[in-house]
């Protein structure tokens, strides 16, 4: 995440059911006829519907009908394993980004003096600007490792340490590989420290370093 380059150019059943009323009806006679019975209408039948398969980007398109990122209530904890979930989750909702140029996930839970944060929210900006034209291969990290230990009360930066796993992304157009699109985003493995604060019931980024 850290110092990645900037794309060059603009990377920028509802079902419905038919109830029948059936009524008895009076005869000339005086009589009571009884209904006749109906044929239940093949448009009473409930409609269901499989949702879209989710596709990951692939040279010959970008990818389709992810499933957006979900904040675990374990996330929503103070605690050492909340933070860490939250810091899992954090990461999850980048690497959703960079796939779709969806920044809305990443930025509800990233605050806005969180630099290294900035980086990452404006590539997903630059990618997204893109729309269906420019789109990444790969580019997934992962936050591995963690090291959360609570110091202070809440409302106090927390710092953990862990293990980023970046995967390397290549920038894609409708007419492929775009020039100078290989390897944008580094493959690597870096030594991470993060910190959180949490306020109001949940966790705030506030700062993403690597460690020297």
């Amino acid at each position: 995440m850290q110092g990645s380059k900037m794309l060059r150019g603009a990377l920028a059943t509802l079902g419905v059911a038919s109830l029948l009323a059936l009524s008895a009806c009076a005869g000339d006679d005086g009589t009571t006829t009884e209904p006749s019975a109906s044929t239940p209408s093949s448009s009473a039948a409930p409609s269901s519907s499989t949702p879209p398969e989710p596709k990951k980007a692939t040279p010959e398109g970008p990818a389709q009908n992810l499933v957006p990122p979900e904040l675990p209530e374990e996330a929503e904890e103070f605690s050492e394993e909340g933070f860490k979930a939250f810091i899992e989750y954090w990461y999850e909702a980048a690497s959703y980004g960079i796939a779709t140029g969806d920044d809305s996930y990443v930025s509800q839970v990233s605050d806005e003096g969180c630099s290294g944060c900035t980086r990452i929210l404006n590539m997903i900006e630059n990618i997204g600007q893109g729309g269906s034209e420019q789109w990444i291969v790969g580019g997934e990290m992962q936050a591995t490792d963690i090291i959360a230990k609570l110091h202070g009360g809440q409302g106090e930066n927390q710092t953990a340490y862990f293990t980023l796993r970046k995967f390397a992304g290549d920038a894609y157009g409708k007419d492929g590989l775009l020039d100078g699109g290989d390897n944008v985003l580094k493959d690597g493995v870096v030594k991470f420290e993060f910190d959180a604060s949490y306020e109001n019931g949940a966790w705030l980024a506030t700062r993403t370093a690597a460690r020297n």
